[in-house]
């Protein structure tokens, strides 16, 4: 494989990993302010908005190590590269059911 391709894979593992930081240090302070009563229609609306985008980043960024792991021991195949895609779609919309249609308990 190519180095281009290599450099691709690298770049999205680094920005899904600072989007998973950035996103899960939002979602858990604003856990922690809905907790403690503060700004209560703020925290509420981003605690339950944030919690697909942090899970989808780290997804993300699992599956591209993944990827990157077996491009850095020659190992390319389509199998591989469709089976990680269709694991990433089953987990977004795994997560959009149970978002949309479970209860909040609140």
């Amino acid at each position: 494989m190519d180095s281009l391709h290599l450099k691709t894979i690298q770049n999205l593992q680094i920005t899904a990993l600072c989007f998973f930081f950035v996103i899960g240090f939002i979602h858990i302070i604003s856990g922690i302010l809905l907790f403690n009563n503060y700004y209560i229609n703020t925290n509420y609306l981003i605690n339950n908005s944030f919690d697909i985008p942090f899970v989808m980043s780290g997804s993300i960024y699992g599956l591209s190590s993944i990827k990157l792991f077996f491009l850095k021991h020659q190992y390319t195949s389509k199998l591989l590269d469709t089976t990680l895609i269709m694991l990433g779609a089953i987990l977004f919309i795994i997560l959009i059911y149970f978002n949309l249609f479970t209860p909040d308990k609140i």
